[in-house]
This record gives C-alpha cells, structure tokens and sequence, in this order.
C-alpha cells in the first residue's frame, strides 16, 4: 500500500548528499555524478577520459546543497 506523504512529512525529512562535489573558488557547487551508475558498468567508468559529468550549481543551488549536511531537516 503507497503511503501518502504530507507537506509536513516532506519537510520532516533530512536530506543527504549522495553524489560526490567540489566548491569552486567563487564558492559555486559544481556535482561530480559518474557516468555510469549500474554496478554492472562501472568498469567503464576506467575506460572514460572525462568518467563523471560535472553540473554546476548556481548561487541559490550551490547554498541548498551545502546546507543538507545529513543532521538538517528540509524546514530548517
């Protein structure tokens, strides 16, 4: 049975960084998400010049995404 999530049950949740991430020298947020995320193809990744592709955040990206540090809750 699918459970209905509420405005505060989404907010209730703490949100975690899964993909790994450099700060840029202007403090950007630029997101480092492999290329290949199955297990199965994985070791292609080794075979790759460029094996993730790099998504830039801007400001208002880059400040969400250094905030969810996996002890916040959405509201805060």
């Amino acid at each position: 049975m699918a459970q209905v999530l509420t405005v505060e049950g989404m907010l209730a949740r703490v949100p975690v960084r899964v993909v790994p991430f450099e700060v840029g020298e202007d403090g950007k947020v630029t997101l480092l998400r492999p290329k290949f995320v199955s297990p199965w193809l994985r070791w292609m990744q080794n075979f790759l010049s460029k094996p993730v592709f790099k998504v830039r955040l801007d400001e208002v990206g880059s400040f969400t995404w250094l905030q969810m540090d996996g002890t916040r809750t959405a509201e805060q």
